[in-house]
């Protein structure tokens, strides 16, 4: 977690860390493996960059 400061002080997840929380935290993400996100991956999600 980190403060960023948007018009006033908001406290931040670092992208990557949400498995190191608790699951009762609102910031908890669960592995890709274990979410079965992991096996979609790769060809099945494509996120495209806006220009």
């Amino acid at each position: 977690m980190y403060v960023a400061r948007h018009r006033q002080f908001v406290v931040k997840r670092m992208p990557g860390t949400g498995k190191q929380h608790q699951p009762r935290c609102a910031s908890y993400e669960p592995d890709a493996q274990q979410s079965g996100l992991g096996e979609l991956m790769g060809e099945a999600i494509v996120e495209s960059i806006a220009r």
